[in-house]
């Protein structure tokens, strides 16, 4: 690809904003060069500096320190992020067609695990890159279903994060899991208040199966952040991105032990 070509390309993908933001942080740049060189000059002729030009140059050189630090979805083209949706949902239908033509019978246990937790790991990149998550240390993904050995409870059958227990359960009544399972919506927490637990917010997304007319809840994926309204306005980008992910655990939960976990909500 030509110079040229390369550069319509980038241009057309950035949003104004960030073509302007990137063009004022070239300015900034060349006036630090500027001010270098001509303060240099300055001190060897005797000039005077007027002190607006001092207050330029930091007012420059702080720009241009704070630029790379500006969130990316700031500069986001709302085409494009409206592509990468549809891009999603189509991938998610696609994904759901596929799935009915296999069979997770063949699979053990040991594989069905890996499976999903390969699925969960890959979930929690995705929200790690929605929410700028550098460090990948804030986000676990989870995957609860109703308690098959005490229905008032949810277990947790996968983790992304396999510090943390599996095969636990807990009262389900005011679990974000729950009630997202049972009003079939997103269920989004911002500020949790739990001192027992690492994090600060939930967001809980339903696996919803239908048949028919009939919709039913077999289970829930809980991300969880350990930073305070980390999915707040992000709740349906989140979900959307994460449809072909939560259609490939909807096959398993559907077959998993002929059902026996599956919600009744």
């Amino acid at each position: 690809m030509s110079f040229f070509r390369q550069a319509r390309h980038r241009i057309s993908s950035a949003s104004k904003k960030q073509f302007v933001a990137n063009l004022v942080n070239v300015a900034a740049r060349c006036y630090q060069y500027w001010f270098a060189i001509y303060f240099a000059a300055a001190k060897f002729l005797n000039w005077t500096v007027a002190p607006r030009s001092f207050g330029w140059f930091i007012a420059a050189l702080v720009y241009s320190n704070l630029h790379t630090l500006l969130p990316s979805s700031l500069f986001e083209n709302p085409k494009w992020v409206k592509e990468e949706v549809k891009r999603a949902k189509g991938l998610a239908v696609a994904v759901s067609i596929l799935s009915r033509c296999v069979d997770p019978a063949r699979l053990t246990e040991l594989e069905k695990h890996t499976y999903v937790q390969g699925i969960l790991v890959a979930m929690r990149s995705e929200v790690e890159k929605l929410i700028v998550d550098t460090e990948g240390i804030y986000i676990n993904v989870n995957l609860l279903v109703v308690d098959p050995a005490d229905e008032s409870r949810l277990l947790v059958l996968n983790r992304a994060n396999l510090d943390r227990a599996l095969n636990v359960s807990y009262k389900k009544a005011s679990m974000a899991a729950w009630i997202a399972m049972s009003q079939k919506h997103i269920e989004c927490i911002g500020d949790y208040t739990d001192p027992e637990k690492p994090y600060k917010s939930i967001l809980a997304i339903p696996i919803l199966e239908e048949k028919g007319r009939t919709i039913r809840a077999l289970g829930a994926t809980s991300i969880d952040s350990a930073r305070k309204h980390e999915f707040d306005d992000l709740e349906k980008e989140i979900e959307a991105k994460l449809l072909p992910y939560l259609a490939l655990i909807r096959l398993m939960l559907a077959h998993h032990n002929g059902g026996e976990h599956a919600g009744h909500a």
